[in-house]
């Protein structure tokens, strides 16, 4: 009997430190190195052992957000003591141009667990452009044609 409550003890404090350590992992940011080039810019972040199909990816303004959700074939004929690799990972990194096509970005998954995220740089476009004043006698012959078209004036 003593035996069985030392069992139940080992596998309550390794089932808690295994949650323990899953969700510090969780709550860590993905590994990203930023790298650039005269025509875009080249996110790489570390995600071993997830398949293309569990990652999501997004640019939110000039955020490439990252989403990671690695699922894991477990033995049924085997107990898992401890768990303590985590199941989902996220990152962000800021691009330092808002100039980007989103459109055009591509992502890679390499055998050994990088993800590289690729996002084209395009020129930037002006924001600069003349607006046309209007005077008041513009106004008041705009009010009248208004008025002629309107079905009440008829």
């Amino acid at each position: 009997m003593l035996r069985r409550f030392g069992e139940h003890i080992e596998r309550t404090v390794l089932g808690g430190v295994g949650r323990a350590t899953s969700q510090l992992h969780e709550r860590t940011p993905l590994s990203v190195d930023l790298l650039e080039s005269e025509e875009s810019y080249l996110a790489e972040f570390d995600a071993p052992g997830v398949a293309a199909e569990d990652i999501d990816i997004r640019l939110v303004g000039t955020e490439l957000q990252v989403k990671l959700h690695r699922t894991r074939d477990l033995d049924e004929s085997i107990d898992l003591l401890l768990r303590g690799r985590a199941l989902r990972r996220s990152g962000s990194v800021t691009l330092p141009s808002a100039s980007v096509d989103a459109g055009a970005a591509s992502a890679t998954l390499t055998s050994s667990g990088t993800l590289r995220i690729r996002v084209p740089k395009t020129e930037p476009k002006s924001t600069e452009e003349p607006i046309r004043i209007k005077t008041d006698s513009e106004d008041d012959s705009e009010d009248a044609d208004d008025d002629q078209s309107s079905p009440a004036a008829g």
